[in-house]
């Protein structure tokens, strides 16, 4: 993503491409909608509304501009996270190289946003969606030397870390599986960390062997 660089965001100039920067009209937006559900909101509540909506455009999956004279145009991703994940951690693996991917996508996902619904109607099929079409007729490694996916590879690599993750909170519980990747990202903050670590964390204190998945 040309917009998000190391330690560095580039942003247009007065951020005419984020909808969120145009406060006036985010203003009256938000004016609009609380009329119609008749709401009331004290000037400072309203001022952190707004606020906390221009920070979301670099928290969440994208802050980018979506007019309805160009609604094929692709949102800017502003995201901060993958500069503040590569900054904390970073789990390697020479037989798991892209586990350090999976794992940020799967924490960057948890902390962002879905595919609105309206704008679903206007772009068609998501990148997971022809992500998962492909896994449907080919395997990961099949996918990876595949020329013709190499726009998709990215969702891919997302979509079975996702799985990945998934299947281990199903054999953890949630509350296990929440405690043993906050506990391996906190133990292994800024240092780079062995995957077999965490795969050990999980045979001794869990009993759990990925490695038979």
């Amino acid at each position: 993503q040309e917009t998000v660089q190391p330690e560095m965001i580039l942003i247009s100039e007065n951020g005419v491409l984020i909808d969120r920067a145009d406060f006036s009209r985010m203003k009256r937006w938000q004016d609009r909608r609380r009329e119609r559900s008749n709401q009331t909101l004290t000037p400072q509540e309203i001022e952190s509304d707004l606020f906390s909506g221009f920070i979301a455009t670099f928290t969440g999956s994208s802050g980018g501009r979506m007019m309805m004279g160009d609604i094929v145009r692709t949102p800017i991703n502003y995201s901060i996270f993958p500069n503040y994940y590569t900054f904390t951690n970073n789990f390697h693996s020479e037989s798991l190289p892209v586990f350090n991917f999976s794992l940020e996508s799967f924490l960057n996902d948890k902390a962002g946003e879905g595919t609105a619904p309206f704008r679903r109607f206007f772009i068609g099929l998501t990148d997971e969606e022809k992500a998962n079409l492909a896994l449907m007729k080919q395997n990961l490694a099949e996918i990876l030397v595949d020329p013709e996916r190499k726009d998709i590879v990215a969702q891919v690599l997302k979509l079975k870390g996702a799985f990945l993750f998934k299947l281990i909170e199903s054999k953890l519980g949630t509350e296990n599986f929440q405690n043993f990747l906050v506990g391996s990202i906190k133990n292994n903050r800024f240092k780079s960390a062995e995957v077999k670590e965490m795969i050990s964390t999980l045979n001794q204190q869990y009993n759990f062997n990925i490695e038979c998945v």
